[in-house]
């Protein structure tokens, strides 16, 4: 059986349950606020944020939960154990439906990432 392909977020979203939706929609507004200019696209059949044309952060929807993707060195230096509860390997945040979503938590992940693709050297055109 063929995956399904989605040629927006919003065909996206509209394929979700209604409470991974609910908690994709809430992670879409905090990323727009933290990737202020940013870009929303699909990557990798995902809502994927763009920022300053690099790729910062990536979320999905799955039966009992929802991800973030990817948890860098630098987002996990930079907030530690504070992510371990939600750590699935290393570099993937897996947040329960069945619980409250860490609003706070997500913010901060968006800010150090933010901070990290800040942080380094601006890429040489030609």
């Amino acid at each position: 059986m063929p995956r399904p392909t989605f040629d927006s977020v919003e065909t996206y979203l509209d394929a979700q349950t209604p409470a991974a939706r609910a908690a994709l929609l809430r992670i879409r507004a905090l990323f727009a606020e933290v990737f202020v200019g940013g870009e929303e696209h699909i990557s990798y059949q995902i809502p994927a944020w763009r920022h300053s044309g690099t790729y910062a952060l990536y979320s999905a929807g799955y039966t009992a939960h929802v991800g973030v993707y990817p948890v860098t060195a630098g987002v996990r230096d930079a907030l530690g154990a504070e992510l371990e509860p939600f750590l699935s390997g290393k570099a993937t945040l897996r947040f329960p439906l069945d619980r409250p979503l860490p609003e706070a938590l997500l913010r901060r992940v968006a800010e150090a990432r933010l901070r990290e693709m800040q942080a380094r050297p601006a890429k040489r055109k030609g």
